[in-house]
């Protein structure tokens, strides 16, 4: 989402005019937007198509619109722009004046989908149509005043065109119920993405989305910077939800969740998380759907496409097998204690008898301990004279809590106090004590010019 200043203008489509020096990776030519008004007392919104992008002056976005397509629009009115997947329509209604006596309303696809095929339609948008209607040309007047799926859409070669005549009382209430739908449709976007987000983390927790990772290891290619406008350039017809960046002691953390609507509601949600140091490093893909199908399938697509765009530059990308993340062996541990000590060779056995996939060897097993040792997940790893680890686990009201928002973070990787208060059903002091552990403790980062209050990324759960 950009935010842009409107100048109304004739034209067909708009073109949005930069400031010099960015944004140029936010707003994209030929892609579709839903513009939504900023001012809480004039709500409105509509459908553009960037036709081009150039360079302007000032320090915010300029978009030319077609006054005649949007209405009256006051110069300097300020809007924020979505990436907007339009669906072609199903079925289209097309109301007509009364005065065309000749017009026998009804499906009137054979004659208007010729005139109309391709076009992108609003509700309450303007029409002049001409079509044959028995031995000569007429050109008809009317409005959009209903699709299926909901407006906007585009008319393809499949869509069923009705006709409705009405009168001109009818037709001034069917454009003035459309321009009023368009005004809270506008002032719904708005509020819709804390709300989308929170209802499919919700479904996230109960376990009714599946879940597909997909890792990219990089090298040599100068910064895990060269890979952001990659991302960017594969993210068709998503929405930003969150972006933020992080730059300590020469490593960098880039992360990105979007939201995938279908039909105006969300569907998907798609994570990024570019980690590197050095020029070297790794990208974490995950991607949140209804179905396992659609889940694996559009994240191999964003994994081998982005790959593809980095194989023009400087440097190294390789596809990894999808492969158990360290976080998930790390609750594994955790899950073993029942008892406060424990012999690392049972725990080893253990993991070999119920998850024989995961394919963990007593090394990496070791490994991840004494990184949970290290974060002060775990109290001690002891190494006895005869060569055997014994795990020393921390009392389970200690540990509980930090892991259940590592585990909360494993979903969603960003996270406010008042999601664990949410979602966990927390108080704010329990919240902020779990929150304050995993900082002290180097495992959550804190962002604090966020707005609405602190908010923490774990860039160790990227993978």
């Amino acid at each position: 989402m950009i935010k842009a200043i409107i100048k109304p203008i004739l034209r067909d489509q708009g073109i949005v005019y930069l400031p010099s020096g960015g944004l140029d990776d936010q707003v994209e030519k030929d892609r579709t937007y839903i513009a939504v008004s900023t001012a809480q007392a004039k709500v409105f919104s509509f459908v553009i198509k960037v036709l081009d992008v150039v360079p302007g002056i000032g320090k915010q976005p300029v978009l030319e619109v077609d006054s005649r397509r949007v209405g009256t629009l006051a110069e300097n009115d300020e809007v924020e722009l979505y990436p907007y997947n339009v669906p072609v329509a199903r079925k289209f209604q097309f109301g007509l004046p009364d005065k065309y006596r000749a017009i026998t309303p009804g499906n009137w696809t054979e004659a208007f989908l010729p005139a109309l095929n391709g076009k992108m339609l609003d509700a309450s948008d303007e029409l002049n149509v001409a079509v044959n209607v028995g031995n000569h040309v007429s050109v008809l007047q009317g409005i959009a005043l209903d699709a299926d799926p909901i407006f906007p859409v585009i008319i393809g070669d499949t869509t069923s065109i009705e006709v409705r005549k009405l009168d001109p009382a009818k037709l001034d209430a069917a454009r003035k119920k459309a321009s009023d739908e368009k005004a809270l449709r506008a002032k719904s976007w708005r509020e819709s993405q804390l709300e989308s987000m929170k209802s499919l983390l919700g479904k996230l927790k109960a376990g009714e989305m599946a879940r597909a990772k997909r890792f990219i290891n990089f090298s040599g290619t100068g910064s895990g910077k060269t890979f952001i406008p990659l991302i960017q350039g594969i993210i068709a017809g998503f929405e930003q939800v969150e972006c933020f960046d992080d730059e300590t002691g020469g490593a960098f953390t880039h992360h990105c969740t979007y939201m995938i609507r279908e039909e105006l509601m969300p569907k998907k949600i798609v994570e990024f998380q570019v980690s590197s140091k050095n020029g070297n490093g790794s990208i974490s893909i995950h991607v949140f759907s209804a179905d396992q199908a659609s889940a694996e399938k559009l994240a191999t697509e964003l994994q081998q496409n982005l790959v593809k765009l980095q194989s023009r530059l400087k440097g190294k990308a390789e596809l990894v097998e999808d492969e158990i993340s360290d976080q998930e062996i790390h609750a594994f541990i955790l899950d073993q204690g029942t008892e406060p000590i424990r012999p690392l060779a049972k725990l080893y056995e253990i993991v070999t008898r119920e998850h024989p996939e995961w394919k963990v060897d007593s090394k990496r097993l070791l490994k991840c301990a004494k990184d949970m040792e290290k974060e002060g997940i775990l109290s001690k790893v002891e190494q006895l004279e005869t060569g055997f680890y014994m795990i020393h686990f921390l009392p389970i009201e200690v540990i509980d809590d930090p892991q259940k928002v590592l585990a909360l973070a494993q979903q969603r990787g960003v996270l406010v106090k008042t999601d664990l208060m949410e979602l966990l059903q927390w108080n704010e002091h329990r919240a902020a004590n779990a929150l304050d552990f995993l900082e002290k403790k180097g495992i959550a980062k804190v962002d604090k010019s966020y707005l609405k209050g602190k908010r923490y990324y774990f860039p160790s759960q990227a993978k």
